[in-house]
């Protein structure tokens, strides 16, 4: 799965539980941007399964320079391992 897929999917998400507020969004920006600093995570998001989210969180407050990430951060990112579990357990009962 590329990047591009797995952050519709989170969108989508977000719509579907009347979540779309700006914040999330550009949220989920500001953690694309610190994605596609790995090709290979933006080619192959699956790999962020192998990683614990909270190491993922700590290299992404490291990467905004910042002394905590915000709760939308936080939130958005549980949601793309959210997704992301979903993805893989359904190609995986395929």
């Amino acid at each position: 799965m590329k990047w591009t897929e797995l952050k519709k999917l989170v969108t989508e998400e977000y719509d579907r539980r009347n979540l779309a507020s700006n914040v999330r969004y550009r949220s989920l920006d500001r953690i694309e941007e610190f994605i596609k600093t790995s090709s290979e995570v933006t080619n192959s998001v699956e790999m962020l399964l192998q990683v614990d989210k909270n190491v993922v969180k700590e290299a992404y407050r490291q990467f905004r320079e910042t002394e905590n990430i915000s709760g939308a951060d936080s939130n958005c990112i549980n949601e793309i391992y959210n997704q992301l579990r979903k993805y893989h357990e359904t190609e995986f009962d395929k």
